[in-house]
């Protein structure tokens, strides 16, 4: 609910759940040539996104799902041969940009070619702001300071769960009180 809050705030619609924010890519096997190994495809990544701090490499793109099938239906897989898979990467640089901006990279399985490139300046205002909100939430957006302030909260939470838990313990445990005294 929190990440539809999101979206709507900025007057976007939310995405369907599980929609994934990359691109349709179809590859054609070619008919000579042998695919990329996975450390040939992060070299090509690395290459690609100089001043890289962490890269996230899989092989194909995430599914991407649709509303939920009727009770009761079954779901038929595509008819014949799957189709090569792209590589896809997710990196994260230290270039200036907010800490958790993040770039997505496709590279062709064969050739190598950069297929396609989004990053964070390329997203809806509403994917931007859910972006910062976890971020937000644990206070590392803003730094040492956020981080303190988060710290603050937890501590003053866990002294609630003491408080709340010193009362109950008192009143169900407590020494009776003495007949004639007004209880305090």
């Amino acid at each position: 609910w929190a990440s539809d809050l999101a979206y709507r705030a900025v007057g976007e619609a939310p995405p369907a759940p599980g929609q994934a924010p990359l691109p349709d890519v179809t590859i054609e096997r070619p008919a000579a040539g042998e695919r990329l190994t996975f450390s040939a495809a992060l070299a090509r990544f690395q290459a690609a996104a100089p001043g890289w701090t962490e890269i996230t490499l899989r092989e194909g793109l995430p599914p991407r799902r649709g509303p939920a099938a009727p009770a009761g239906a079954e779901a038929t897989p595509p008819a014949g041969p799957r189709r090569p898979q792209p590589y896809s990467a997710t990196i994260r640089a230290n270039d200036g940009s907010p800490i958790f901006a993040t770039s997505q990279l496709v590279l062709h399985p064969y050739s190598g070619e950069i297929l396609s490139r989004t990053g964070y300046a390329d997203q809806s205002t509403g994917r931007q702001v859910r972006a910062w909100l976890r971020y937000l939430h644990t206070g590392q957006a803003l730094g040492r300071p956020g981080q303190l302030i988060a710290g603050l909260a937890c501590l003053g939470a866990c002294v609630l769960v003491y408080t709340g838990f010193a009362l109950s313990w008192r009143r169900f445990f407590g020494r009776p009180s003495r007949p004639g005294s007004a209880g305090t």
